[in-house]
């Protein structure tokens, strides 16, 4: 008798990368920035914080302080 199924669909069916990657590119821009593809995809299919911090590296690429808790609200409704 089958007890559980665990299925993940993250990506196969539904393409949520590229929509997240968008949300990126828009913090990004509003900071004058760029996120440049091939540094995001060191994130597709894992933790971002294991391999890359995309606030730590705006920051970095900004020059200046960047306030996580304010941009995450205001990127997950793009």
């Amino acid at each position: 008798m089958i007890q559980a199924l665990i299925f993940d669909f993250d990506g196969l069916i539904l393409d949520t990368e590229t929509p997240e990657y968008q949300s990126w590119q828009e913090v990004y821009s509003t900071y004058g920035c760029h996120l440049p593809l091939e540094r995001w995809v060191t994130a597709v299919g894992s933790t971002l914080a294991q391999h890359f911090d995309p606030y730590a590296f705006l920051a970095e690429q900004s020059g200046q302080p960047i306030d996580a808790d304010a941009i995450r609200p205001a990127r997950r409704q793009r």
